[in-house]
């Protein structure tokens, strides 16, 4: 049998090693090439990832192959610093009969005089060299070796293959996408273990491990790294898309938790309870992830909270986010294969292409659903078909909030045209009570009355003490205040820029009421 051992730190695997082994086993007729990973090689000034991880990675790797390329953990067994001179004593052992083929680099060969007991290894094997590039003297170092051990050194035919271990580092650091370097699951074991990640990410993915089930922190991995592929390929910050992915589900504790964690967040618990099955986390992950890790970018903290459902004018950060929940790898339910391509089509038709299945399979199992997926669909495909109908929609529902407070007494009502100044909304109602039990009490109008207008409330902010609340309803941002908030805020001079851009309603429904009479 002729066995060919193509030793290394692997750290990681990637396509590079595999091309190398798939080429030397067919170009010098080898029945298999055996995937030496080392243990401590002598040679490295760096940490180098535990032994067993980097043998799974080989491992996973290789299960393609089946025999012809195996992963070989003798090294990982020994105790101390790995020489190739031990190896291939203990192959020469395994295999007395059989020839045996050492595979390195021209930088290797040009060293082998240095290494441990280069007379052993080269009495032991014949060396393959695989050329890398005009500034080694291949063929000097090996009439060397020829000279002064009697050793057998040929060249393979293949051609370089420009990815190093080094690369995928450092892109993984750099929250760079990988996929196309390294071998089919090798992705998910450098994110579950956050290898060669920046140490913030590090100590996410550990306080994650602690707080999820195996299962549901594998998946969190997975949209982690999803994410990044998709923020690459739709130039979205990936850094963002990385942690927004990661913490996506960090609030997916059982149901008593959920429940204490929201009343906590300032829900309450009939909001929280009427909540459809799977939803309450999102509600309350943004809460998470601000409170328990640190995050307080609020890009990323909504699109946490529109991880589910999505909302009504979705970022881009917001449907990538979306979209990674749904088709990270190990995802495989019906129709996730047709999901994926049609994200690789576009963001948005990959967006519409998700809720349409996760609509049918919710309305199919016959359990409730929550209206905002319908309302966010309708929004970007609206939006795709020119978006007039869904303009004249919104000012509708615009309109709709201002007759209600309106109509509870509020004053100096005015709706604020935003969507060519921020994406955080489309339009701004602004109004006042004159106390703060009326500016709870204006809140508490709409609260009732917001279903009926087809609005889906993502989330309230500062009733308890009633001098400011947020009602936040994804394209339209309610902001009821107390008359000296208002007075100190003065949103109407950091958003209006021209008379077209407000809606002054206080005035307008005044004056028909002044008709009437």
């Amino acid at each position: 049998m002729r066995i060919g051992v193509l030793g290394g730190t692997f750290d990681p695997i990637h396509n590079g090693h595999i091309s190398m082994a798939k080429h030397i086993l067919h170009e010098f007729k080898l029945d298999k090439v055996l995937i030496m990973v080392a243990s401590v090689p002598p040679h490295k000034d760096r940490p180098v990832t535990r032994g067993e991880l980097r043998f799974e990675m080989a491992s996973t790797a290789c299960s393609a192959y089946g025999e012809c390329i195996e992963p070989c953990g003798l090294e990982l067994k020994r105790y101390g610093k790995s020489y190739t001179s031990d190896t291939l004593r203990e192959l020469r052992a395994m295999y007395p009969a059989d020839d045996i083929y050492y595979i390195v680099g021209s930088d290797m060969l040009e060293n082998i005089p240095f290494w441990h007991e280069p007379d052993v290894i080269l009495k032991l094997c014949t060396i393959i060299c695989v050329r890398r590039g005009r500034k080694f003297d291949d063929e000097l170092s090996a009439q060397t070796l020829r000279r002064e051990y009697d050793a057998r050194v040929c060249f393979s035919g293949m051609e370089r293959v420009d990815i190093s271990s080094t690369m995928i580092r450092e892109r993984v650091f750099n929250a760079e996408p990988i996929r196309a370097l390294v071998p089919r699951g090798i992705e998910s074991i450098i994110y579950e273990n956050a290898l060669y990640m920046p140490e913030s990410i590090k100590i996410m993915c550990d306080k994650l491990k602690a707080s999820l089930s195996p299962k549901r922190f594998r998946h969190s991995a997975g949209a982690s790294l999803e994410a990044v592929e998709l923020a690459a390929k739709y130039g979205v910050d990936a850094k963002l898309a990385r942690v927004a992915g990661l913490l996506h589900d960090c609030a997916r504790y059982d149901i008593a938790k959920q429940l204490e964690t929201a009343e906590r967040a300032g829900i309450d618990a009939t909001t929280a309870l009427e909540k459809p099955e799977g939803l309450l986390h999102s509600a309350i992950g943004a809460f998470v992830a601000k409170t328990e890790y640190g995050i307080d970018d609020a890009r990323i903290l909504d699109a946490i909270s529109a991880h589910t459902a999505g909302c009504i004018n979705m970022t881009p950060l917001q449907k990538i986010v979306y979209l990674a929940d749904k088709l990270e790898p190990s995802r495989d339910y019906e129709g996730v294969d047709f999901l994926r391509s049609k994200a690789a089509e576009g963001l948005d038709a990959g967006v519409v292409a998700a809720m349409s299945h996760c609509i049918d399979y919710i309305t199919k199992s016959g359990r409730p659903l929550d209206k905002s997926i319908l309302h966010a669909r309708e929004y970007i495909i609206q939006k795709a078909n020119g978006g007039n109908a869904l303009d004249a929609k919104t000012k509708e529902q615009v309109l709709g909030i201002c007759k209600v407070l309106y109509n509870k007494k509020a004053e100096d009502i005015s709706a604020i045209y935003v969507a060519d100044k921020t994406i955080i909304a489309e339009w701004f109602v602004i109004c006042s009570g004159r106390s703060v039990p009326q500016v709870k009490a204006l809140c508490e109008e709409l609260d009732e009355k917001y279903p009926e207008m087809g609005l889906d409330l993502r989330r309230k902010e500062g009733y308890a003490e009633g001098r400011w609340i947020v009602m936040d309803f994804g394209n339209i941002l309610v902001h009821i205040f107390h008359p000296d908030e208002r007075k100190y805020y003065n949103m109407e001079r950091l958003w209006i820029d021209s008379p077209e851009s407000i809606i002054d309603y206080s005035r307008i429904a005044d004056a028909e009421e002044d008709k009437k009479q």
